[in-house]
């Protein structure tokens, strides 16, 4: 039996121990995750020995620009994101991400306007029926590197973010598809590089750059697309060393009053057209391109600019 005593000390004690309790502080989420094939969600997952096994669970545990490591080949099931974070798989295996849902997305971005969002050697399937491979709808900068998405219904990557958003494309590719890219903007524009990258068998465009957005497209190419490279609604592309082959429509184009595409030692062959401005839309030729090999070579007014 409790003491009179006793009980009043207990009374002053605890809740002083409660409020300590209460006032402690939470574990901060590890740094690193890491993630494999054969891993287990409910595993902390912040040892390479105890991993877990979807790319959800593990964005889910590890801190705000905090890195989720791939550690071997897997289906490492889609991921929505919602903070700054880097996704690497460094050539440790098929790091898959297949999406069967029709209307899904792959991987889904939906972070803050100052995170910053990695991406690295993926692997995306949609099958056919899945919507995107990769779609940003808010961020403020996406970098994706030595991905490859195919067979998506929509585009293999969709840029539409809400806020202005810087982008980076390096050796990417995207297939299959009914766009590879595109840097569709709902509200600010989408400012950045397309750097060695792949976009081929689509069924509208490899590249499109629209609404405000301009980007640099170096090196790379857009092939077998029914439009290579696009720049439309006020988008802006300079392509350099860049390569549009073998689209059933057009190889280069600037479809609209305020689109600007800009042709640096570049090269357009196979096409029905090798460079088109329609309707407004402007081309600035350097005079150091190879536009032989098409249907026809050009449509429409160019502007030849002097190299500085």
């Amino acid at each position: 039996m409790i003491s009179h005593s006793a009980f009043h000390r207990y009374l002053r004690i605890g809740p002083a121990v409660a409020a300590l309790l209460v006032a402690a502080p939470a574990l901060a989420a590890p740094d690193v995750i890491y993630v494999s094939g054969k891993g287990n969600d409910a595993n902390a997952c912040d040892t390479i020995n105890l991993p877990c096994l979807t790319l959800q669970a593990s964005h889910n545990k590890v801190a705000s620009g905090g890195t989720v490591v791939i550690i071997d080949s897997g289906d490492y099931k889609p991921v929505v994101i919602k903070k700054s974070i880097s996704i690497v798989n460094e050539s440790a295996g098929v790091a898959d991400i297949a999406q069967p849902a029709a209307g899904g997305d792959a991987i889904t971005i939906v972070a803050g306007k100052e995170d910053v969002v990695h991406l690295r050697g993926l692997s995306l399937d949609g099958a056919g029926v899945a919507a995107n491979g990769v779609r940003l709808k808010s961020a403020g900068s996406l970098h994706i590197a030595d991905c490859v998405a195919r067979r998506f219904a929509t585009a293999a990557y969709l840029i539409a973010p809400v806020t202005k958003t810087s982008l980076v494309l390096d050796n990417a590719t995207g297939a299959d598809s009914t766009a590879g890219v595109d840097i569709s903007p709902l509200d600010g524009a989408v400012k950045g590089v397309i750097e060695n990258s792949r976009f081929s068998g689509n069924k509208s465009f490899g590249v499109r750059v629209q609404r405000g957005s301009v980007m640099s497209l170096v090196g790379g190419f857009s092939t077998k697309n029914d439009v290579g490279v696009v720049a439309s609604g006020g988008g802006v592309v300079s392509a350099r060393n860049a390569v549009s082959s073998n689209n059933r429509s057009i190889g280069f184009s600037a479809t609209d009053k305020g689109s600007i595409l800009r042709l640096a030692h570049s090269v357009a062959s196979g096409n029905a057209t090798g460079a088109s401005a329609a309707a407004g839309g402007q081309v600035e030729s350097y005079r150091d391109n190879n536009l032989r090999g098409n249907g026809v070579a050009t449509a429409g007014v160019f502007l030849a600019v002097a190299t500085q």
